[in-house]
């Protein structure tokens, strides 16, 4: 089924503050393209990560307000992270950069496709016929991420910092769960982790308050590159690489 196309305003379901941060000095951004065999180009952050048409007007807003919020003192809210309001911004912004991304566009279609089959028998076609009011997608930016936010904010948090050296990539969808059993957990799963990199050498990893820590080797030397194999792994259309020296 076809998603209803809201306007013709292109949006960014990677901020691009947040992909500036991975610019080198002409404001270009350096960005391969897993589906076409990793392909890599070349552009400005207004080009990458975006798609015409996929929030309505009241989302998109809302995304702005917390953009603005948070893009103001980005570096800052991770050095104040310990603060209760510091955390309670970036656990939202985390989820909600969770639920914004291609890839949760797909599992929203999947599940729409799921819910067609088992209710066409008692639902109209029009309900689940292009245009109608039916958007799975946009309903779950608005209605679950404060929920997600809440286990978010409730995890082990610890900030990694690789000292000025740029080694963490990006991607258009960012914020990365792991855990042992990949095919079924969820945010409030026992053992889920998070890792999100903020910067090209900052990066976020949210365990669960009680985790011993064993399956994480803060001081193996190609730590750093284990993260980016986690971020290419969630990469869908694009990966964003550090400037080169």
């Amino acid at each position: 089924m076809t998603r209803k196309l809201h306007s013709q305003i292109k949006n960014h379901y990677v901020p691009q503050f947040l992909l500036r941060h991975w610019s080198n000095s002409r404001g270009m951004v350096e960005f391969s393209l897993p589906k076409q065999g990793n392909k890599r180009a070349m552009s400005d952050p207004e080009s990458v990560c975006a798609q015409r048409g996929i929030y309505t007007d009241k989302v998109e807003t809302k995304l702005s307000e917390l953009e603005g919020l948070v893009s103001q003192r980005w570096e800052q809210l991770f050095r104040e992270f310990g603060s209760k309001p510091s955390r309670n911004i970036l656990a939202l912004f985390l989820a909600v950069q969770w639920r914004r991304g291609p890839m949760e566009i797909q599992h929203c279609a999947n599940i729409r496709d799921q819910l067609w089959e088992f209710t066409k028998d008692h639902m109209p076609p029009s309900f689940f016929e292009e245009g109608s009011n039916f958007d799975l997608f946009n309903s779950q930016i608005l209605d679950s991420t404060h929920e997600i936010a809440l286990h978010l904010a409730a995890k082990q948090w610890t900030v990694l910092n690789f000292r000025g050296v740029p080694v963490l990539e990006t991607c258009d969808h960012p914020v990365v769960m792991i855990h042992p059993d990949k095919l079924h957990f969820g945010t409030r799963t026992k053992g889920t982790m998070t890792f999100f990199p903020a910067t090209p050498s900052l990066g976020l990893l949210m365990t669960d308050p009680d985790d011993t820590g064993d399956k994480i080797e803060f001081m193996h030397p190609k730590f750093g590159e284990h993260l980016n194999k986690l971020t290419r792994r969630n990469a869908v259309q694009f990966l964003v690489t550090p400037p080169t020296r």
